[in-house]
């Protein structure tokens, strides 16, 4: 027997899956070929790994918290169809009043300003003729002072 046929027979034959005359022949290659039975140790040596590691217990209860849990959300959804609606109407409500606050709040200043201005260009031009006494003065007087 081949080892590429061999080695697809492995797990039938370690699950005790195949025919006596197959049996046979699969134990029969296995004393004589060294990889073939290197393939079956550790074979052999995984499923022994795997029937020691422990399986966990069903839970009784897994099912009849998921659907409490899929009962509660489906009753949030059912319990008031316009609370969102209201919610999303007060927002928007909310949002353009601040929006006019804001806005008039900004021609608000921006009036005071200019009407600010406006007193520091009456306040300069009267100042700038209160102290515009050089040409009544000459000049040497005025740099001898300074």
């Amino acid at each position: 027997m081949k080892c590429k046929t061999a080695n697809k027979k492995l797990t039938p034959y370690f699950n005790n899956e195949l025919s006596v005359e197959q049996n046979k022949t699969i134990k029969n290659h296995l004393k004589n070929c060294e990889s073939c039975y290197n393939l079956y140790s550790e074979l052999k040596t995984t499923y022994d790994l795997i029937e020691k590691k422990e399986t966990l217990k069903p839970n009784p209860f897994l099912y009849t918290r998921i659907n409490q849990q899929l009962i509660n959300i489906k009753n949030k959804e059912n319990q008031s169809i316009f609370i969102p609606v209201y919610k999303k109407v007060l927002q928007t409500v909310l949002l353009s009043f601040v929006i006019l606050i804001a806005v008039g709040g900004g021609i608000k200043l921006g009036s005071l300003s200019r009407i600010q201005q406006e007193k520091q260009l009456l306040v300069s031009q009267t100042t700038e003729f209160y102290f515009n006494d050089l040409g009544q003065e000459k000049i040497e007087v005025f740099l001898l002072n300074e």
